[in-house]
């Protein structure tokens, strides 16, 4: 279990590295794949899987959820302001008052 555990780990890691979700090609197939393979891979009891697929649908939706917000986040700390403008501004002023 361990072992899935680390392979389920490294996948995540190499699609959220590569794409953020749903906005990659034919995402719907990699998914699939994906289900497949660990599927197959660990071949889990039929409650196993209900509690396993419940558990990993969750996390991948917390997970999708943080991503966005984060993003959200970085797009308004690159885009200054109001607050932020006025400052610079009145900095700037004030500088150049200084150098003449």
């Amino acid at each position: 279990m361990k072992h899935f555990f680390i392979t389920a780990s490294l996948i995540l890691f190499a699609l959220t590295a590569t794409a953020q979700h749903k906005d990659f090609p034919n995402w719907e197939d990699l998914q699939a794949k994906k289900i497949a393979h660990i599927t197959e891979k660990v071949q889990f009891t039929a409650k196993e899987a209900q509690q396993f697929w419940t558990l990993y649908n969750e996390y991948l939706e917390k997970e999708t959820t943080l991503k966005k917000d984060f993003f959200e986040i970085q797009k308004r700390r690159k885009t200054p302001t109001t607050s932020t403008t006025k400052h610079l501004t009145k900095h700037a002023s004030n500088t150049n008052k200084h150098s003449s």
